[in-house]
């Protein structure tokens, strides 16, 4: 554990380290997110959900000095490793540049590590405010970890990798980074408050309403074992079937299309919309 701890804190955190673990990073999930035979496994989930980001964000933060160093650091380290996964799957998959379409959402979430690394710095500090702070990322892991962990009990031993990195790295992250026995037990606690909180509200989170607009709708599944979907009203509505991804189109008589990537993770669904 002392060998581990020392990754959170005593690592020279250099300009040359933040890019060459942004390009291997890129490399490697753009790598799984290209093997078939590794779809709806826990080694595309990184492509997919932001827990292994979390994680690598707070390796960078803790390792600088100040805290505008591992704001511009973490802000590279998005800037850089992001939109290559994207180019790389591009360039050397089956995929074209509508792939880029994701990329959207990581522009906000790049953007928002400037202030966002600058803040998570204080966790540093060994008080209840660097536990609340910590708290974001390990309690976003215990967030994280129960729908991997669902899905482990429903059709194991789907997601199990997934599962024990996020529930390792709560460990990992609390052990290293939090010294006092009182503050243990508080960052502990606020997790378990919040994995107990998740399996309970998302053992109704299993179906998506999403808004359609004018017209008349009609929609295609392109694997309804998947989930399944009916329109009612201005509404799709989209459940869960079988963890997996797949992607649902639908069209109206006004020549409106939208395209839907649907992840069902543990029998919950998140949906990505792109309109045409």
């Amino acid at each position: 554990m002392e060998k581990i701890k020392k990754l959170f804190g005593e690592v020279n955190m250099t300009w040359l380290k933040v890019i060459i673990l942004a390009l291997a990073s890129a490399i490697f999930t753009a790598i799984m997110m290209m093997i078939p035979a590794l779809k709806e496994s826990s080694f595309q989930d990184i492509g997919i959900t932001l827990d292994a980001w979390f994680v690598l964000a707070i390796f960078i933060i803790v390792n600088c000095k100040k805290w505008w160093e591992a704001s511009l650091k973490t802000f590279v380290f998005f800037l850089i490793s992001q939109p290559l996964i994207y180019l790389i799957q591009i360039v050397f998959g089956p995929e074209g540049w509508e792939l880029f379409a994701f990329y959207k959402n990581w522009i906000v979430l790049t953007l928002l590590t400037i202030p966002g690394a600058a803040i998570a710095y204080l966790v540093k500090k060994q008080n209840i405010l660097s536990v609340l702070i910590l708290s974001v990322a390990t309690g976003f892991l215990g967030y994280a970890s129960i729908p991997y962990i669902k899905s482990v009990i429903s059709d194991f031993p789907h997601h199990l990798l997934s599962a024990i990195f996020c529930i390792a790295s709560v460990v990992i992250l609390i052990l290293s980074l939090v010294e006092k026995k009182g503050l243990k037990i508080l960052a502990f606690s606020l997790v378990a408050v919040v994995m107990i909180g998740t399996f309970i509200y998302t053992n109704r989170a299993s179906s998506y309403e999403a808004s359609l607009g004018d017209g008349n709708w009609s929609y295609t599944i392109e694997n309804d074992s998947i989930a399944s979907a009916e329109i009612e009203g201005d509404k799709l509505i989209i459940k869960s079937k079988h963890d997996g991804n797949t992607y649902i189109y639908a069209n109206n008589d006004l020549g409106e299309k939208i395209e839907y990537y649907v992840t069902i993770t543990g029998g919950n669904v998140w949906v990505d919309r792109i309109e045409e």
